[in-house]
């Protein structure tokens, strides 16, 4: 491994505080600070931005697509697109910590996925991510990994406190009846 790739690995540990996985028990959402450096980021995210664009599952312009499509470009196993794409979506560190959070020796990497927000595109309306997944368990976790600075004024990620607990909240998916 070159030093260029050493300083961009992604396999070494990160404890999390057991504040922060009570809160994850309790809120079934948590920001974990530091898990990516600035610099890692900015060593990762051309390859991610290469992957999304080549993978997206909708090519169409923006006014051309439903609302769901609107809402954001959607692309799949970027961990195949390449080794950089690969060593993001494996990182050890990030299972580690996903692992950490549920209480649990190990995880498994169900799905990848990208998700980019495009100027003038749809909102995200409220949605629980269970719901597109097809497993019988809430022993999950969603990670959302930032690759640009998200100031609260364009809006951010928002999640609703204990939700987690209380099952299946309903079908509803992204689309013209939840955008009422």
């Amino acid at each position: 491994m070159d030093e260029g790739s050493t300083m961009h690995d992604l396999n070494d540990t990160f404890e999390i505080t057991a504040h922060l996985r009570e809160s994850f028990i309790e809120k079934g959402h948590c920001v974990v600070r530091g898990l990516a450096s600035a610099e890692e980021i900015a060593h990762y995210k051309p390859a991610i931005d290469e992957a999304t664009m080549q993978r997206r599952w909708d090519k169409r312009p923006l006014q051309e697509r439903d609302t769901y499509g609107k809402a954001f470009i959607q692309s799949a196993a970027i961990c195949q697109h390449n080794e950089t794409t690969q060593a993001f979506i494996y990182a050890r560190r990030f299972a580690r910590v996903a692992a950490q959070l549920m209480g649990c020796q190990g995880v498994r990497l169900y799905h990848d996925q990208s998700l980019y927000k495009e100027p003038g595109g749809g909102f995200t309306p409220w949605h629980q991510d269970q719901v597109y997944w097809p497993l019988q368990t809430n022993q999950t976790v969603t990670m959302w990994m930032p690759l640009v600075d998200v100031p609260n004024e364009i809006g951010g990620m928002v999640f609703a406190d204990g939700t987690s607990h209380e099952g299946n909240l309903g079908e509803e998916v992204i689309g013209d009846a939840s955008q009422s």
